[in-house]
C-alpha cells in the first residue's frame, strides 16, 4: 500500500511579503515529493466543516475566522492577516489532518503536508496557528468512535500548549510535548508529559531522549 499523503494548492496562502512565516515552503515540499517520486499523486482534502471544528474551538471564534471579523489584536497574536486566502487555508489544512487521521486507520500511517498548528486553543489562535488541526482530528476520531484513546506526540521545537489546553480535562487524550526549554511560548502550559530540552542539543542525544520517554 502506498503511503497516503495529503496536500492542497491552497496550503500556500497569500500573506504580506514581509511576513516572517515561510508560507511558500508548503508548495516547495509538494513539488519535491512529486519530483522525488515519494508520491505519485496527493489526496486532496475538503474544507473542515464547522460541525467538526466546534469540538475543539468555540463557535464564536470559528465564525470570526470564517467571516474575517477577528479584531486586529487577535490577528497579530496569530501572526497572519485574516484574509480570504488565509481563511481558506485554515479550513482546508484542518480538513487535511482530519483526512490523514481517517486514512491512517487503514494504512497505519498517513501524512498531511500542512498542519501541526498546536498553539491554537479553544477561543483564539496564536503563533501562526489559526485552528488546532491535531486537536480537531483527535476529537473527530473520538466523536465518531473510531478511537478510544489517543496519544498526541508533539516534537516541534515549540511546546504544544494549544493541545495541552484543549485536552487538559480529557483523560482519553494524552498530550506529550518534547520541546526547547527556552523557545516559544514564553509561558508554557502543562501537557500530560513535557520534556524540556536544553539549547544546542545534538541529534544523537535528541533521539536517545525521545526513545527513553517513548
Amino acid at each position: 500500500m502506498n503511503l497516503p499523503v495529503i496536500n492542497h494548492p491552497d496550503y500556500v496562502a497569500k500573506i504580506n511579503d514581509d511576513n516572517k512565516f515561510p508560507i511558500k515552503k508548503f508548495g516547495a515540499l509538494a513539488k519535491h515529493l512529486l519530483e522525488a517520486k515519494v508520491v505519485k499523486k496527493f489526496h486532496i482534502p475538503k474544507a473542515c466543516s464547522i460541525e467538526t471544528l466546534k469540538s475543539s474551538h468555540s463557535l464564536e471564534y470559528i465564525n470570526h475566522i470564517k467571516n474575517k471579523t477577528l479584531d486586529i489584536k487577535a490577528q497579530k497574536k496569530i501572526g497572519f492577516p485574516i484574509n480570504d486566502s488565509v481563511v481558506r487555508r485554515s479550513f482546508v489544512a484542518t480538513g487535511g489532518t482530519v483526512l490523514a487521521s481517517k486514512l491512517a486507520l487503514d494504512a497505519k500511517l498517513a501524512c498531511n503536508t500542512a498542519g501541526g498548528s498546536h498553539h491554537a486553543t479553544f477561543n483564539f489562535g496564536a503563533g501562526y496557528c489559526v485552528f488546532n488541526d491535531v486537536a480537531v482530528a483527535a476529537n473527530y476520531l473520538k466523536d465518531k468512535k473510531l478511537a478510544k484513546k489517543i496519544l498526541i506526540l508533539d516534537l516541534d521545537v515549540h511546546q504544544g500548549n494549544g493541545n495541552s489546553e484543549i485536552f487538559k480535562d480529557n483523560r482519553s487524550v494524552f498530550t506529550f510535548s518534547m520541546h526547547s526549554k527556552t523557545n516559544y511560548p514564553a509561558k508554557k502550559s502543562n501537557s500530560n508529559l513535557d520534556v524540556e530540552l536544553e539549547d544546542n542539543l545534538e541529534d544523537d542525544a535528541y533521539i536517545k531522549t525521545l526513545k527513553h520517554y517513548l
